[in-house]
Formats: structure tokens, sequence, C-alpha cells
């Protein structure tokens, strides 16, 4: 069991990332990780949000 101060600080860490990662998407440049720089439940969070972003395959193609 994970102690609720640790989850939080996990949960804003991670919420963080993800915004800023958001935010670099809207640029131009690509973002690039290297090795395991998500964890399985972080990487299915991040995919979960990109697909919600879409709503048709046309718009995820127009991100190119």
């Amino acid at each position: 069991m994970i102690h609720p101060l640790l989850s939080r600080f996990l949960r804003l860490s991670i919420t963080a990332a993800l915004l800023t990662s958001v935010a670099k998407a809207g640029n131009s440049d690509p973002i690039l990780r290297i090795g395991r720089a998500l964890t399985p439940a972080e990487a299915k969070v991040e995919l979960d949000q990109l697909s919600n972003s879409y709503s048709d395959l046309a718009g995820w193609e127009d991100r190119r």
C-alpha cells in the first residue's frame, strides 16, 4: 500500500508530465523519449488522452 501523500505526489507528477507532453505536442517538434520513459500504466493514460483528442481518422491524419 502506498502512502496517501506519495500517491498524491505521483498523480500530480504524472499529470504535470502529461500536460507538458500535450503542450509540446502542439508544437512542430516531436516528443522523443529514451528507454522506458513511461510505465505501462502511464503510457495507457497518455494513449487514452491522445485517442480522446481526435474524433475521426481525418482529424488524426491532419495532425501530421
